[in-house]
């Protein structure tokens, strides 16, 4: 898990900029792209509680979860790709 989360880091960079590239070509064509703010993105992750105290029932996926998480705690992130203004859509 270590190792692809590795690999991950690796590749992250060149697909921030092939996403960003894409996105930009996607609203030169018209394309409107909906954005979440924090406090919806939490909301929206809140709404999946349920699903992931099923999965967790599981002390094999329990732990594989676990170990996503804190791979998630160990990374840096890639920067945040955000549409041009005229491209957004608001909620």
């Amino acid at each position: 898990m270590r190792r692809a989360a590795e690999d991950a880091v690796l590749r992250s960079a060149t697909l921030s900029e092939e996403e960003a590239a894409l996105l930009d070509q996607a609203c030169r064509g018209g394309a409107k792209i909906a954005t979440a703010s924090p406090r919806e993105f939490a909301a929206t992750r809140h709404s999946f509680d349920g699903v992931y105290r099923t999965l967790e029932e599981d002390r094999t996926t329990k732990s594989f979860m676990q170990g996503i998480e804190a791979l998630k705690g160990s990374i840096i992130p890639a920067p945040e790709i955000r549409p041009p203004a005229g491209c957004r859509v608001s909620s």
